[in-house]
Formats: structure tokens, sequence, C-alpha cells
């Protein structure tokens, strides 16, 4: 990062939350670089860490079955949230590769959800269902 980069990024306090390790430009002495942080830990941060036999389960489960186009697509949101996420905490300008706004356009494509029905169909199939069925 350059100087006013690190200066940003130290003043914010968010160098805990970035899984990497950050080096910066601080423009001082015959060593003008230094380490901001050190990702020296493991993050298990749930959304992100998407486990292909979950995945194959809940699909098989479901009678679909699981190609690797399917993971793939998967990877592929994974990926762009992981850039938007990290874009924002540096305050930086997103750049997405042209494949990727690709796959974003088509996503629109998809009809999405509607809060209502979701709701009403998450209590259909969970009225009889006790606290201890979830683990």
């Amino acid at each position: 990062m350059d100087r006013e980069h690190s200066k940003r990024i130290k003043s914010k306090g968010i160098l805990s939350f970035i899984p990497a390790t950050v080096i910066g430009y601080n423009g001082r002495g015959p060593n003008q670089f230094e380490v901001l942080s050190v990702f020296d830990r493991f993050i298990n941060d749930g959304i992100f860490s998407i486990e292909k036999r979950k995945i194959a389960k809940i699909l098989l489960d479901n009678e679909i079955n699981p190609t690797s186009s399917i993971f793939n697509c998967i990877l592929n949101f994974q990926r762009i949230c992981q850039k938007i996420i990290f874009c924002q905490l540096l305050d930086q300008h997103i750049c997405l590769m042209k494949e990727e706004m690709n796959f974003i356009i088509k996503l629109t494509d998809i009809k999405p959800l509607t809060t209502r029905k979701l709701v009403k169909s998450l209590i259909k199939e969970t009225t009889n269902n006790k606290i201890t069925d979830y683990f």
C-alpha cells in the first residue's frame, strides 16, 4: 500500500478484520516499508467458507445432480462477494473483471424470491419442528 492508504487503514483500525498480511509504505528512513498486520490465524467466516460436500448433499437430497458448473457458479459468487467486501474495507473502487460483470448480469435474469412467499414457506416447513431438530 502507498503512504496515504497505509495511514487510512491504520486510522480506521480494520487491520484485524482483513484476512491478509498487509505491508505499507511509510516513506521514512532506510526501511521505507512496514508490516501493518500479519495474517497468522485461521478464519472461518461462515458465508465465505463453502464446503463442497455439504452443498453436494443438499443438492442430492433435493434430487439435483451436483455438477462442476454448479460449484463453479457458487465459487464465482463467493469470489465476487469477497472482492466487494475487501474493496469496501479499504475504501477502494471495486474493480470486477469483464467475466465477473457478465456473471452478475446473468444473475439479474433470475427472478428473486419474494420475502412474503419465503416466510410463508418457511413457516409451513418448520411448523412442527422442535428446537432439537436443528442440532
